[in-house]
């Protein structure tokens, strides 16, 4: 097929696995459940194609228009979408274990939902709401995740250095071994979470609330704790964790973690 073949064209289940099809045009193509493995298609156009059920395991898409492009229940193990237009796509239902979306263009009316070991790193996700999702060993740095809405994640060594959170809502979930270091949180709740081994080093908590979380071994150190809140069912305090110099707060011992 020549490049202008591809547009508009039904190739649905079509074998296009290891091919380099970069700079290809598939504009408005159906590609549903076709088999993209390992293809090359950078700086491709997929503007309102459809990728339904595709199996695009390590594809490579950076640069790629997939502007209103129709991803749902595809396959996008370890593809790589670096620096790519996803603007108003939909991603629901699909797998995108170590996928990455670095760089990538990403508006409100993109459906996303991150997964284990996925890389978002310098991303726009704000204003969202992520619920039960496994965001473990997930890559956020830099990340614009600002007024967000977090619930029942599980997040553990999850990497938001430098992220921005401020003003979100993080409810429930394990985060153990994240780490926030040099990340705003400026006004962020963090209610019923299990934060053990958590990094906080020099990130930006003014005025955030922790309310009965699991703090143990955590570290606040560096970090800017103007205004933080430490709540929880009980009064003692002797926690294992690391906080800055000068810190005058209370951080409770007993935390009632559900």
């Amino acid at each position: 097929m020549g490049l202008e073949e591809f547009r508009g064209q039904d190739l649905k289940g079509h074998d296009f696995s290891r091919r380099n099809l970069s700079g290809k045009d598939f504009t408005n193509a159906n590609l549903t459940r076709a088999n993209l493995t390992g293809a090359l298609l950078t700086g491709a156009n997929l503007t309102g194609a459809l990728l339904t059920g595709a199996n695009l395991t390590n594809a490579l898409f950076s640069y790629a228009d997939l502007t209103g492009a129709n991803l749902t229940n595809a396959n996008l193990t370890d593809a790589i979408f670096r620096d790519a237009d996803l603007t108003g796509a939909n991603l629901t239902g699909a797998n995108v274990t170590g996928a990455d979306f670095m760089d990538s263009i990403i508006n409100s009316e993109t459906r996303i939902r991150p997964d284990q070991n996925s890389r978002w790193s310098y991303c726009n996700l704000s204003e969202r709401t992520f619920k039960g999702h496994n965001f473990s060993d997930a890559e956020f740095v830099e990340a614009n995740l600002k007024r967000s809405k977090l619930k029942g994640i599980t997040c553990e060594d999850g990497n938001f250095e430098r992220a921005d959170l401020s003003n979100s809502t993080i409810f429930g979930g394990s985060y153990n071994r994240a780490d926030f270091t040099g990340a705003d949180l400026t006004e962020t709740r963090f209610e019923f979470l299990d934060l053990s081994d958590a990094r906080f080093i020099n990130a930006n908590l003014t005025n955030a609330i922790f309310n009965c979380c699991k703090l143990n071994n955590v570290s606040f150190l560096n970090a800017n704790l103007t205004g933080t809140k430490f709540q929880s069912s009980s009064e003692e305090v002797s926690h294992e964790v690391t906080l800055p110099d000068g810190f005058t707060g209370k951080v409770p011992a007993q935390d009632y973690f559900p």
